[in-house]
């Protein structure tokens, strides 16, 4: 039985290719690399600690031999003359849900210290946007959203020679999210620089340069989410890419249909609950030291959120003569809405029953925790000396956590909707052995996404009557509740 099972609980998640800075290095071990990697990153303040890295980064000039780079060294160019910009301030734009016209961006006061250079920069009520020096124009964001509204409306994006770029499939969004980003990919970078878009919040404080103040959080992945304008940004750019799906004609029944397959029953093993735990966090990397004394281990405990294991149980009925491969796509989301008003909808299978049981922790679009700097020299060292590293579990990055596949509920129970959608296999197979394989599901590698659906799917569309997934049977629709009965689980 061959079969891929997709989780899309409360969050899309993803993993790219391990793609370490020495990739295109010949004939440089994975081990090598990583411990090339772990040196770099160790002591980030501080000189490099490996003898061969540091001799080599006092001679580096990633401008001195062009001819091994496959652009001929553009990007490194363009690279090194933005490392020469000067320091200004830059960050993410604060919208309500439709436009940078609307209000003031949220005050913010991080309360985070660079480790060198200050405070990071705060912002008070009700300032409004304005255009940062050199960089950009409020009135030049508002122009370059309407374009990109317009191409929406009319189904088409104009490229640098004027051609029309057809955005009405399930390819369109690709191109979409190419000009949004304004990324090398853009078909007319010049025509919808959204690029500029982020730089307008951050610099509210200090919009012409004129105190030097540091990056604020918006600068860093690490922080961004200390500024409550990142949330905002992320709705503002959800609502952008929603005006497309919902510009794009509903899926038909016919197209929704997996013949001759059903799902017979779709149940859930186990109370789904979540609980606090504490997470003990190394602090080695983020303290001063000295190489004439050996580290201590430095560390502290963190609360975070974490789920019991569940299971789904889904009976599926293939009334086809032949086995037929099978996608199990999985979704999640609020019964009711923050009014209490209930949402509405806007493996190879062997012939006969099939019983398919998927454990949470088998999901495809999860990571596990990010090792310690401790645990990665050690792994490393030992793969030098031949060792298996055991690192390989790593190499998909961009993964939800795999404690976040449920939200945190409460005592009385979050109720949710829970749909299994089983799709034709064949169809949705983008590269071979996708049902084997269980990393970069969502966000692909190599410049290959895996799955010939778009993101969502068949949900990323409107859906006038709700009557048209009910009488599917390849579709199962059934209600869960999740618990959070106040347990905090300590582990020192």
């Amino acid at each position: 039985m061959k079969v891929l099972v997709l989780l899309a609980l409360v969050a899309i998640a993803a993993a790219w290719p391990n793609l370490g800075f020495q990739a295109d290095g010949a004939g440089a071990s994975d081990a090598q690399k990583q411990h090339d990697v772990n040196f770099l990153l160790h002591k980030i303040y501080g000189e490099i600690r490996d003898s061969n890295l540091k001799a080599k980064a006092d001679s580096f000039d990633p401008e001195a031999d062009l001819s091994h780079y496959s652009d001929d060294g553009a990007a490194v160019e363009k690279f090194m003359k933005t490392l020469h910009f000067s320091n200004r301030s830059t960050g993410s734009l604060s919208s309500t849900q439709d436009n940078v016209r609307k209000h003031s961006c949220f005050s913010t006061a991080p309360h985070t210290t660079y480790k060198y250079g200050g405070q990071f920069p705060s912002r008070p009520d009700n300032v409004d946007f304005e255009d940062v020096d050199g960089v950009a124009r409020i009135r030049d964001l508002l122009i370059v959203e309407s374009r990109i509204r317009d191409a929406i409306a009319h189904g088409y994006i104009v490229d640098r020679a004027g051609n029309h770029i057809d955005i009405m499939n399930e390819r369109g969004i690709d191109v979409l999210g190419d000009i949004i980003e304004s990324s090398m990919y853009s078909p007319n970078v010049q025509y919808y620089a959204f690029a500029y878009c982020p730089y307008c919040t951050r610099t509210t404080a200090d919009p012409m340069g004129k105190y030097a103040l540091p990056p604020g959080v918006l600068e860093h992945f690490e922080t961004a989410t200390r500024d409550p304008s990142f949330f905002r940004l992320h709705k503002y750019m959800d609502n952008i890419f929603k005006e497309h799906k919902d510009s794009l004609p509903p899926y038909t029944k016919e197209q929704l249909t997996f013949n001759g397959v059903s799902i017979e029953n779709l149940s859930v093993d186990g109370e789904l609950e979540t609980f606090f735990e504490d997470f003990e966090y190394s602090l080695i990397n983020a303290v001063d030291d000295t190489k004439e004394i050996q580290d201590v281990e430095i560390s502290t405990y963190v609360p975070r959120l974490n789920h019991k294991d569940f299971a789904y149980n889904i009976e599926i009925t293939n009334n086809n003569d032949k086995e037929v491969l099978t996608t199990v796509r999985i979704f999640a989301w609020p019964h009711r809405d923050n009014n209490g008003i209930e949402y509405t909808f806007d493996e190879g299978l062997s012939p006969g029953s099939n019983h398919i049981v998927r454990k949470s922790s088998e999901s495809a679009v999860t990571v596990p925790d990010v090792p310690s700097f401790d645990t990665l020299f050690k792994k490393t060292e030992a793969a030098l000396g031949g060792a298996d590293s055991g690192l390989t579990e790593f190499e998909s990055a961009t993964g939800i956590p795999n404690r976040f596949l449920l939200p945190k509920g409460n005592e009385q129970c979050l109720e949710f909707d829970l749909v299994v959608a089983v799709t034709d296999g064949e169809a949705d197979a983008a590269i071979d052995g996708l049902h084997e394989n269980t990393e970069f599901n969502h966000y692909g590698a190599h410049g290959k996404y895996p799955d010939n659906r778009p993101h969502g799917y068949p949900l990323d569309r409107k859906v006038p009557d709700n009557r048209v997934f009910e009488d599917l049977p390849n579709f199962k629709h059934i209600q869960v509740k999740v618990f959070n009965h106040g347990e905090h689980i300590h582990h020192h």
